[in-house]
């Protein structure tokens, strides 16, 4: 007798991934349903228990990825951004006999997957807007200090997406250029850095950062010129001159000086003295400039003018001065008194000198410009020869009122007079001042 025997399979053999784990990649912009990778199982079991359904059941953040539960496919479920997850390592699972969860056998297995960089990133700079400064006259090449630096763009991607490479925009890049690789600001070649050339000293330009697909992004760059004292003080006029009245009191103003200087901040500061030639008769205040009388007499008979050189400073580090000519002219007043030049004259005359006829010229003079002097007899003081007064003769003589010249007025009489004592004066008709002098004639 031949007897058949159905062997009834049982699920005694647990589930095998065969290609787990793997290390695959995707670019961060695939598309959605792009096939990475296909997982392969094996059951030695037959029948519903070598059925296989495949599950993620772990590290598929964000629901990135899907696997078809028969066909072991993994596609992109999702779009993928590098940036946010890097790196996902899915637990990929398979087991059998789906109808009987109770008893279905599993296996387990990793599958890397790598996301690729796209260059979807646009640099962005670590500040809103730079702010740096250079001094004037810097040599080309030299370094922009940024004072809120250092000048950087970051990219999120990586690799050569990454590379960051920078520019300048602006009406002024003849002046200053950046190292494209390190961001460095630099004074360009054949630059020349004058402050007092601008009108504000602040030259604004762009900042441009720029990846290798030319993504970018940009910020203001603001360079201040800082001064340098490169520029002496300066009057204007250089020489000049005023007049002032002789006897002028101390702390009378003479003049005011202004010198200006073409920098900026401490290096225009300016302090006034007077260099040479002053004599203390003059002072100058040192922060106005303002020249004054000093504590001493102006005498123009005594000295008519002054040739003051005043010098202005400024506070720069070398201090820098300049110098102007002042020519004080001192305008006469009339304070002086005629002199005569021979205080006393005596002189002989014969007794038949007839009227009319000048016996002496008495000259006074006056220090001031231009005196007016005017000749007076104020007393006639006849004698005898007994030296007793003789009344009566006052008319004896004159004198010519502008030159001086005294004359016979009358008759003499040697008899009867043999002295006279004449007094005269002169006298300066721009003033009250009066001199005196006496003649006296034989």
């Amino acid at each position: 007798v031949l007897v058949g025997v159905y062997v009834l399979d049982i699920n005694d053999n647990d589930p095998v991934i065969l290609n787990l784990p793997y290390n695959t990649s995707v670019s961060e912009g695939a598309e959605i349903h792009t096939s990475l990778a296909r997982v392969q199982a094996r059951d030695a079991d037959s029948g519903r228990n070598a059925l296989l359904t495949y599950n993620i059941t772990a590290g598929n953040l964000g629901g990135a990825f899907y696997i078809n539960d028969t066909t072991g496919v993994v596609q992109v479920n999702r779009p993928l951004d590098r940036e946010r997850v890097a790196e996902y390592i899915l637990t990929i699972t398979v087991k059998d006999n789906p109808e009987n969860p109770r008893t279905a056998r599993r296996d387990s297995d990793f599958l890397f997957i790598t996301i690729l960089d796209e260059n979807d990133n646009r640099p962005v700079f670590t500040r809103t807007s730079y702010k740096a400064e250079i001094t004037e006259n810097s040599a080309a090449g030299s370094t922009v200090i940024v004072l809120n630096g250092p000048v950087l763009a970051e990219d999120k991607d990586i690799g050569p997406n990454a590379v960051v490479k920078y520019r300048l925009l602006g009406p002024r890049v003849d002046l200053f250029t950046v190292n494209s690789d390190t961001g460095v600001i630099l004074v360009r070649q054949g630059a020349k850095l004058n402050r007092e050339a601008f009108q504000d000293p602040r030259v604004e330009l762009i900042l441009v950062g720029e990846d290798v697909g030319g993504l970018n992004s940009t910020v203001p760059l603001t360079i201040t010129i800082l001064d340098q004292n490169d520029n002496p003080p300066v009057f204007s006029p250089s020489s000049f001159s005023v007049r002032l009245p002789e006897n002028s009191p101390t702390g009378v103003v003479v003049t005011q000086l202004s010198a200006t200087d073409a920098d900026s901040g401490s290096n225009a500061w300016l302090v006034y003295r007077l260099e040479s030639s002053a004599l203390d008769r003059f002072v100058v205040d040192p922060l106005s400039g303002a020249v004054l009388v000093g504590n001493t007499t102006l005498d123009r008979e005594e000295r008519a003018s002054y040739h003051i050189v005043v010098m202005a400073t400024d506070r720069g580090t070398p201090p820098l001065s300049g110098t102007a000519t002042l020519t004080v002219i001192l305008d006469d007043v009339n304070d002086s008194r005629p002199r005569f030049i021979q205080p006393v004259t005596v002189i002989s005359i014969n007794e038949s000198t007839p009227p009319g006829v000048v016996v002496a010229t008495l000259t006074a003079e006056d220090p001031d410009l231009n005196p007016r002097l005017e000749y007076y007899i104020i007393s006639v003081e006849a004698k005898d020869d007994g030296d007793k007064p003789v009344v009566g003769l006052q008319d004896s003589f004159g004198i010519d009122l502008h030159t001086g010249a005294v004359f016979v007025r009358n008759r003499l009489n040697r008899e009867f007079v043999t002295t006279f004592e004449i007094i005269v004066s002169v006298h300066d008709n721009a003033s009250e001042v009066i001199d005196k002098s006496s003649s006296v004639p034989n």
